[in-house]
């Protein structure tokens, strides 16, 4: 288990880990997508070795002793991304699964990484990977054992912080699909990574379009609504990169 100082704040409660608390339930404080975005960065720098705390919050450009790098120790710990304490923090074999584009364990990864939090472990057995607003509150009430009237307050909260941590076993998901409809038509759709060296790509009858994702090691022929909306995934997620998309705001923000 990672060691630091806990820092108390009220999130759902006072609670000494900073972490979202509704009932015996925690959720982390920072979402996945943020998380996984840092564990690629601490991979990329110091692979699965150990290292120490101090290394890791000027790699993340935290102050070593600030409240927002200890909740987010604690976040990386809960999910499963890092591991160890002291000055042996590393990345876990979980963590570089869960990063890696072209590994076929990714999606296992994910979805064992979203069921380290025990509430989203028991939402995704009862829901998958949507929640509609309607009957969640009752739902989260006899889950948590909460009274509802305490539960309404935070249950929109609680509903979209785990579909945003969610999302990325969504994104495999459609992923995995859209691998497999390639391969039915491998005959017609152009190798990846072949797109940029001045060949023009062979394009099956049944598309209306082509786009190649380097960063994301992958090319999609746009011809049905699995294929498009993975490909409207990507784009949304390079729009938000390059500021040319609108980031939905963080329910908990660095202070």
């Amino acid at each position: 288990m990672i060691k630091y100082l806990y820092l108390s704040r009220i999130l759902f409660r006072e609670d000494d880990n900073r972490m979202i608390t509704i009932g015996d339930c925690t959720i982390p404080k920072y979402r996945l997508g943020l998380l996984l975005e840092q564990t690629e960065k601490l991979h990329r720098k110091f692979g699965t070795k150990e290292t120490n705390s101090k290394a890791i919050a000027e790699t993340l450009g935290y102050p070593r002793r600030s409240n927002p790098f200890y909740a987010k120790l604690k976040d990386f710990e809960s999910f499963g991304l890092l591991e160890g304490e002291g000055r042996g923090i590393r990345v876990t074999e979980l963590g570089k699964k869960s990063i890696q584009q072209n590994n076929a364990h990714k999606r296992e990864a994910l979805e064992e990484i979203i069921r380290n939090i025990p509430l989203w472990d028991r939402l995704l057995n009862e829901y998958g990977t949507k929640i509609d607003k309607k009957g969640f509150s009752e739902r989260l009430a006899g889950i948590t054992n909460v009274e509802l009237s305490e539960v309404q307050k935070q249950a929109e909260k609680i509903r979209r912080a785990y579909l945003d941590d969610v999302e990325y076993i969504r994104f495999a998901d459609t992923s995995t699909r859209l691998q497999e409809s390639q391969k039915q038509d491998a005959q017609t759709i152009p190798e990846q990574g072949n797109l940029g060296t001045g060949a023009q790509p062979i394009i099956s009858k049944e598309a209306t379009g082509y786009i190649a994702f380097p960063e994301y090691h992958t090319s999609i022929e746009i011809k049905d609504e699995i294929s498009y909306d993975l490909a409207k995934q990507l784009l949304d997620a390079i729009g938000k990169k390059l500021g040319l998309v609108e980031s939905k705001k963080p329910y908990y923000k660095d202070e």
